[in-house]
């Protein structure tokens, strides 16, 4: 399914949304990075969007997301080539009170759930642990050190 989103509602949408720009030598309007990756972050934190009721709980989710994962935005130098990160604000958030999609909401422990499963696959790289390793989420693969014939013990 595709992700369809809205800016209409958006206060100064123009303003907060859009920026001129020339690429490809061709100067136009495009939509901005900060709200393109928070229209693609309704996703990552299972909200339809930015309301004045959620925005809060949008926030709490997405800096949650951050945090554990790190951040969906990077600032690159293009003299020393070097990436800085940029994570969302809270005026961020407030800013684009009105963005929605047509993502399918979860609740907060649906969200949190998630988030830990995303956080182990983050941190160690694996996707889908429980399924490839059934003997829990953060057991080493099958590597016995040299000279160790067996790690259980024996009865």
């Amino acid at each position: 399914m595709s992700l369809n989103w809205d800016l209409t509602k958006i206060k100064n949408g123009d303003e907060i949304c859009w920026e001129e720009r020339v690429e490809d030598g061709h100067k136009d309007t495009y939509l901005k990075v900060s709200t393109d990756q928070l229209i693609w972050a309704t996703m990552i934190v299972d909200l339809r969007g930015i309301t004045a009721d959620n925005a809060a709980e949008f926030w709490d989710r997405l800096n949650m997301y951050e945090k554990c994962c790190g951040p969906m935005r990077f600032n690159y130098d293009t003299e020393t080539k070097q990436r800085t990160p940029v994570y969302y604000t809270k005026k961020d958030i407030i800013d684009h009170i009105g963005l929605s999609t047509n993502v399918s909401p979860t609740t907060r422990l649906q969200f949190l759930k998630k988030l830990g499963r995303l956080t182990i696959e983050h941190l160690t790289g694996k996707h889908r642990i429980s399924e490839q390793n059934a003997k829990g989420p953060l057991v080493a693969d099958e590597v016995k050190p040299a000279g160790i014939e067996s790690t259980q013990s024996e009865m």
